[in-house]
């Protein structure tokens, strides 16, 4: 029996293996959060002074998690995709709608990718404001994210054209 061409088991091995990084840094990044969030909030309730620093790094981690969430979504076939006309339309002209929304999505990813890089050469080592850490350390989910969209989305054209090769 073939397994389903949208089933994680039908996904090529780069992509079951970026899911699983993926899934582990989003939910380190998660329970982090969590713990900062309840940390400053039981800091704040108990008038207790020294804790500002879980605010910054719960905004950290927030971006953290949600860049990787985002990403995880893509890899599992799960993200939020406005496919009313793709859903209409069969054959080869919802091929080549399907096709030309993964070349957009490409587009956009990599220009996001170059956006990103560029904004962590020009601010990536300025620091936070109050831990003082490098910038890198918000902007580097966004590079990632972009990287990983960017992966997902060629890895799944080519698997694709493969797969209407062989039909």
């Amino acid at each position: 029996m073939q397994p389903n061409p949208s089933s994680p088991e039908a996904d090529p091995a780069v992509l079951r293996h970026l899911g699983q990084w993926v899934t582990a840094t989003g939910v380190i990044a998660f329970m982090g959060m969590t713990t900062t969030t309840l940390l400053g909030a039981a800091a704040r309730y108990l008038a207790l002074p020294g804790f500002e620093w879980t605010f910054e790094i719960t905004a950290i981690l927030f971006i953290w998690t949600s860049f990787f969430g985002a990403v995880l979504a893509e890899i599992k076939r799960e993200n939020v995709a406005m496919t009313v006309l793709v859903d209409r339309l069969s054959g080869r002209a919802a091929r080549l709608v399907g096709l030309a929304g993964a070349f957009a999505t490409l587009y956009f990813a990599g220009h996001l990718l170059v956006s990103g890089l560029a904004f962590a050469s020009r601010n990536g080592l300025s620091p936070t404001p109050l831990l003082r850490w490098p910038r890198l350390v918000m902007i580097l989910p966004l590079i990632l994210f972009a990287a990983g969209i960017g992966v997902t989305v060629l890895v799944r054209i080519v698997q694709d054209w493969r797969g209407a090769a062989r039909r």
